[in-house]
């Protein structure tokens, strides 16, 4: 009786055991399922964030490329800048320069001597170093030499020579500058008189001293 009882029990509590086992181990597989579509997910998403990390490092660097790139470009067209302002300075200074060298030379005269020569029917006018004009006395001068001239000459045959000095010592277009502008000044005396101005002959001497002198005007009149 014993034994038939026992061999019940056995084949009783077999099933369950089964039943229990088949349980355990399909929640296993479940939760290893659910723990593998986790990690899956989480992989997933993981990858994604250092893709994008390393894409905006990649961007970064790029873009430091360009900055460092357009940097250098605007370093060096900053230095043509430099170079070009200073160009322009040294510019501007020998501008100033000569403006203010034009400037001085050709300023309203205040003393002046004329010395005539009754014989030879010359007049020379003597200038300043820095000045062009004639003086209210020399114009004066002028005239009554004119008229002296043409008291006893025949105005119409009259030539005037008209030669202005040169100053070699002064640089540049300045000097014959100055000079044309002497010789028109005086030149402009003659205009309001009878002599024909296709009679008046103006002419540049090229470093000829007069008195120790290069800033003189010589009128020379001549009847024909």
């Amino acid at each position: 009786m014993s034994g038939g009882s026992d061999n019940d029990m056995s084949a009783t509590a077999w099933p369950g055991f089964v039943d229990i086992l088949s349980s355990v181990l399909i929640m296993f597989v479940f939760f290893v399922m659910i723990v593998a579509s986790a990690l899956y997910f989480h992989i997933i998403i993981f990858k994604e964030q250092i893709v994008a990390q390393a894409q905006a490092q990649i961007a970064m660097q790029s873009d430091a490329s360009v900055i460092s790139s357009q940097n250098r470009v605007l370093q060096q067209e900053i230095k043509d800048m430099e170079l070009q302002v200073a160009n322009l300075s040294d510019q501007l200074s020998g501008c100033k320069e000569q403006i203010h060298q034009e400037a001085s030379q050709f300023s309203e005269s205040t003393n002046q001597q004329i010395t005539v020569d009754e014989q030879e029917n010359s007049l020379i006018v003597f200038f300043g170093r820095d000045s062009i004009s004639l003086t209210p006395e020399s114009k004066e001068k002028i005239k009554t030499f004119i008229a002296d001239f043409v008291a006893t000459h025949d105005a119409e045959f009259t030539t005037v020579q008209i030669l202005a000095g040169k100053d070699p010592e002064l640089v540049g277009s300045a000097t014959r500058k100055i000079a044309v502008a002497r010789m028109l000044n005086v030149r402009n005396m003659f205009l309001d008189t009878d002599i024909s101005k296709e009679n008046l002959i103006p002419k540049i001497s090229e470093g000829e001293k007069l008195e120790d002198n290069y800033h003189w005007v010589k009128v020379i009149l001549k009847e024909r």
